[in-house]
This record gives structure tokens, C-alpha cells and sequence, in this order.
């Protein structure tokens, strides 16, 4: 079974996303904030780590930088409320798998961790905008 570390600065957010992925994957360990989730991570040594990116003392892009200037082979899924595209874009400058809003974690998360395991990226805005264009809706 594939591990995860999730970090979030808040509680209910933490709980969710657990339950969302412990049927598919361990949660090897949370944070609250960005300076934790580097430690939790290097003892860990989770094959995801799920970080939002709005958080204390350390934001997600600054954990994830030293996450990989690190060395450590996780892939990187950022969960944020920001439907921006900049966001996104900030995001693959950064290396990350994928970047899933907040308000599709339930639809989106699992996939998107499951494309950042085989290699690929998945980004929550693009999947709505693809699923809008598919059904005939013009975004």
C-alpha cells in the first residue's frame, strides 16, 4: 500500500482528506503547518505528500522547494481553495503531480494521487473545465 503524508493547518480539513484516502492508501502522518510537514516527511518517507498550500510558518510551494532540495522522492499534490490558474502554473514550475481544490477534494483527490503514483499530473480546475467543454458547456 502506497503512503501519504498530509499537511493542512486545519483539523477538519486533515480529518477529511484521512478519510478520504485510508481506503486506498496509509496515511503515514499529518501536519498542521508547512516547518512540520518537512519533518514529518523525512521520517516518514511517504510516496505522496499532500500539502495545501496556504499554511503557517512555512506555505505548501516553500515546503515542497525543500521537500525536493531535500532529495526526497515523494510526489508533491497541492490542495488549496485558489481556483486560479497561476496557482496551477506556480505549481508545475514547482515539479508538483497535481493540485486539487479544495472544493473537489472528494471527487478529485484519490485520482489525483493516483495519477502523481504512475507518473502523470492532475489538476482539479482542467478536469472541470475538460468535464464542462465534454457535456456541451462552454467554459
Amino acid at each position: 500500500m502506497h503512503s501519504v503524508v498530509i499537511a493542512d493547518d486545519h483539523a477538519a480539513v486533515l480529518q477529511k482528506v484521512s478519510m478520504l484516502l485510508r481506503p486506498r492508501f496509509a496515511v503515514a502522518g499529518t501536519a498542521r503547518d508547512g516547518r512540520s510537514a518537512i519533518s514529518v516527511v523525512v521520517k516518514a518517507k511517504p510516496d505522496v505528500v499532500i500539502l495545501d498550500i496556504n499554511m503557517p510558518l512555512l506555505d505548501g510551494f516553500a515546503a515542497a522547494r525543500e521537500i525536493k532540495k531535500l532529495g526526497l522522492p515523494a510526489r508533491i499534490v497541492f490542495l488549496t481553495m485558489h481556483d486560479d490558474p497561476a496557482y496551477e502554473e506556480f505549481a508545475i514550475g514547482l515539479g508538483a503531480s497535481a493540485l486539487v481544490l479544495k472544493s473537489r477534494a472528494s471527487s478529485d483527490l484519490v485520482a489525483a494521487v493516483d495519477a502523481a503514483l504512475a507518473g502523470e499530473q492532475f489538476f482539479s480546475r482542467e478536469a472541470r473545465i475538460w468535464l464542462r467543454r465534454s457535456s456541451g458547456a462552454i467554459s
